[in-house]
């Protein structure tokens, strides 16, 4: 499914991209774990999800069809620039580090309104706008 979407992304770039529409792609996992955890220093450290997403993302930015998209990018960091986790948190120190601990988003609790609210209605504070 990573690579399925990240393909669909890329092509959705290429057709609205000209007209100077912004794509934004989402992804909804079952374990924040599995995309983002932090080592005992509090320091990130990526997660299975976050690992396979960059692998899809370097091999499909390869593909001919895409090309285009990346004449002017370094893709040696490109793939870890344009992903990132938003999970409903809350802040903890871990050996000296704030560090976001993930809350528990079975999706009945003010948290998981507040991150949905979040992606689906104020996407513009995802993009810093």
């Amino acid at each position: 499914m990573i690579s399925r979407t990240i393909k669909e992304h890329l092509s959705k770039e290429l057709r609205l991209a000209p007209q100077g529409i912004k794509v934004l792609s989402l992804f909804f996992i079952d374990s924040v774990e599995r995309y983002r955890q932090y080592d005992a220093d509090g320091n990130q450290v990526k997660g299975d999800y976050a690992k396979i997403f960059e692998e899809e993302y370097r091999r499909l930015a390869k593909h001919p069809d895409y090309q285009s998209l990346f004449k002017e990018v370094d893709m040696s960091t490109a793939a870890e620039a344009v992903h990132n986790g938003y999970f409903s948190i809350d802040k903890k120190k871990v050996g000296g580090k704030t560090v976001e601990v993930f809350r528990d988003t079975r999706g009945d609790t003010k948290a998981d309104d507040d991150t949905y609210s979040l992606i689906m209605r104020d996407k513009e504070k995802l993009f810093g706008l």
